[in-house]
């Protein structure tokens, strides 16, 4: 892997003397490699080579800026009070040069001072490049083109708007806003746990970003230490996989960079398949399984949070492997550390840790009919024909999933927003972006969907719908929920000012997870605007968008 993703020659690398004197030439040689994990996990921070890196340094009050989060150590960085604001560029506090170029060695030269992706189109950034302006404006709303940048996110609205590509703009400036300050390019464990460390002992706000298909905004923060895990695609197939929980049968072993779309395509030339997004640029093993994961094939098998067998986290989990706030690296499992595998499977990102791999089913591949069509308010008679059209969804809703189906649906309107007060509008659309059918053919699937069409035949609505059969599958919001009572929202995809968020994204499990945010991440070193725990800090900003959207500000405890 290049020191600098191909894609991203945008961002460049820290400026002045690197401080080459801290360790060896190579310093990850100092770091234990076991064997049982993918090559980028065996590379770990451990006790000993932080002791190496004090050897090395000769200065505590640069080394241990490096070390874990422990109680009954020494050092003055770990007794400092957590409850206090995050520390931002211009502060006192904020880390000298040194600090970050010494941050920079010992992560093998993997730190990034970010520049925004449009920069590109704006004079006053030394980056100014018109060529490179004109085509990165021309793919503005191509997913990869932000999913395989460090720092970039798919919806800008919640890094603040700051710096758009030219035409996009509606303040024609390009500022840093909630973009992060610096990015660790992670390609190991042990770069996350130097991130963590720093982050957790220097009072900064620490941010995660795999592909940045993110709808929380979770992915950026204002000031914020970065650590990008898009690199993270290692995959390993095991036939015959024993897992803690009786499991027994085929596996995957994904790198939490690996995408969708990559874990569709490597199962597929395995003869299995996999539960992922219907998006193929999501991350398998970011906040999309973190958030419980809806699939296509979620009706007949369950979310991908269902699927994950194991995981390496920082902390690291065997089946997910993790690095938690405190810098560790541990295994979980449904017999490991079962408490965190059991709240990294629907607790949401950026909760307590960061996922490296994990282990997953892997399932039959099944034949799949997919249904697409839509209709407007145009192809009513009247606007009452319309919603009826809809409402006649919702009343056969029970039967669709019941009969293992996937319905990805819009309702919307061009220019204004959906409610009673607009019902004389004529904007207004409902568009069946997919209605799958895992293991039907296309007469079963006709079938299925007969007495919806009865009701739009009956209400004289224009409908033409489109469907694709293949081997293998690689609201008016207050109606849905009187339809639907206490059936909770998705997180990933929800609105960001739900009312009793904890409730609608957590139900009854928010005061065990709760508890376990308290236990594990008692600084909260994590923090998102829809996170659990999120209620105790508040991101302070004058900015004009909607706060609950909001990261372009000091992160602060609601209590100071």
């Amino acid at each position: 892997m290049p020191s600098r993703p191909a894609p991203n020659d945008h961002v460049h690398g820290l400026s002045g003397p690197l401080v080459s004197e801290v360790l060896s030439d190579d310093p990850m040689q100092l770091f234990p490699k076991p064997t049982t994990l993918f090559p980028a996990e065996t590379v770990q921070l451990t006790n000993e080579v932080l002791a190496a890196v004090s050897s090395n340094v000769r200065n505590a009050n640069i080394s241990d800026v490096f070390h874990f989060a422990d109680p009954y150590t020494d050092s003055t960085l770990s007794k400092k009070n957590p409850r206090s604001c995050k520390v931002m560029p211009g502060d006192v506090s904020w880390p000298k040069n040194l600090l970050w170029n010494t941050l920079d060695t010992l992560l093998g030269k993997r730190l990034i001072k970010t520049v925004p992706l449009a920069a590109y189109g704006y004079l006053e950034w030394p980056e100014y490049d018109a060529d490179k302006c004109a085509n990165i404006t021309s793919q503005w709303v191509v997913s990869n083109l932000h999913m395989d940048d460090p720092v970039s996110i798919m919806l800008p609205r919640y890094e603040g708007r700051t710096c758009m590509a030219p035409g996009y703009n509606y303040t024609n400036t390009c500022e840093l806003g909630s973009y992060p300050t610096y990015v660790v390019n992670a390609s190991t464990v042990a770069q996350i746990q130097l991130a963590v460390n720093f982050a957790r002992n220097l009072n900064l706000r620490l941010v995660v970003k795999n592909t940045g298909h993110d709808f929380n905004g979770k992915s950026s923060g204002k000031g914020a230490l970065s650590i990008w895990t898009h690199w993270f695609k290692d995959k390993a197939f095991y036939p015959q996989y024993k897992a803690a929980n009786g499991y027994v049968g085929p596996a995957i072993k994904f790198g939490s960079g690996v995408q969708v779309g990559e874990a569709y395509e490597y199962a597929k030339s395995l003869g299995v398949s996999v539960v992922g997004g219907e998006a193929v640029t999501v991350g398998l093993g970011g906040g999309y399984t973190a958030g419980g994961g809806h699939s296509p094939l979620s009706s007949m098998y369950g979310m991908a949070a269902d699927q994950v067998l194991a995981m390496e986290d920082i902390c690291l989990t065997l089946c997910c492997v993790f690095v938690l706030a405190d810098g560790r690296f541990i295994p979980a499992s449904s017999t490991e550390n079962s408490d965190i595998f059991w709240m990294l499977r629907g607790s949401g990102g950026s909760t307590i840790g960061v996922v490296t791999s994990l282990i997953v089913k892997a399932l039959p591949r099944l034949p799949t009919t997919t249904v697409t069509f839509n209709f407007t308010i145009n192809d009513a008679p009247n606007v009452d024909a319309f919603w009826k059209g809809i409402e006649a969804y919702f009343d056969n809703f029970e039967d669709f999933v019941n009969a293992g189906t996937y319905g990805y649906y819009y309702v919307g309107a061009s220019a204004v927003e959906i409610g009673t007060h607009h019902a004389g509008s004529t904007d207004y659309y409902f568009r069946m972006h997919s209605f799958v059918a895992p293991n039907m053919t296309i007469a079963e699937t006709k079938a299925l969907l007969a007495p919806w069409y009865n009701v739009l035949d009956s209400l004289n609505i224009t409908y033409t719908p489109w469907y694709y059969h293949a081997d293998n599958l690689i609201r008016r919001r207050c109606r849905g929920q009187n339809r639907l009572p206490q059936s909770g929202a998705y997180m990933s995809k929800a609105d960001l000012i739900e009312p009793n968020l904890q409730e609608a994204f957590y139900g009854a499990n928010y005061p065990a997870l709760y508890a376990l945010k308290q236990k594990y991440d008692p600084t909260s070193l994590f923090f998102a605007l829809t996170a659990v725990g999120a209620e105790d800090g508040e991101v302070r900003t004058t900015d004009p968008l909607p706060y609950s959207w909001n990261n372009n500000g000091r992160l602060c405890p609601v209590s100071l």
